[in-house]
């Protein structure tokens, strides 16, 4: 019975784990990650489809700077990583 309890409590605690380092990899923190682009959605033969499922993101750390000034001074991330900051 105990055993059968903490099986179960480790599998919600890990669930919640994976949860929270997903939701922390887009915390904007100064730096480019493609992280900031998932959740984002594009219009994609008339249906919206995330960004992640139609296209590959990299980011070449040499220019990060200018990718994280662009992502800034855009309206479709900005908004949605508002509640992030």
């Amino acid at each position: 019975m105990i055993a059968e309890i903490l099986e179960d409590a480790g599998g919600r605690m890990g669930k919640s784990i994976e949860s929270l380092q997903r939701t922390f990899l887009k915390i904007r923190s100064g730096r480019a990650h493609p992280a900031l682009l998932e959740g984002i959605e594009v219009d994609y033969y008339g249906v919206g489809t995330p960004l992640n499922q139609i296209a590959s993101i990299s980011v070449d750390w040499r220019c990060s700077g200018r990718f994280a000034r662009a992502a800034r001074n855009s309206d479709g991330v900005k908004s949605r990583t508002a509640a992030f900051q």
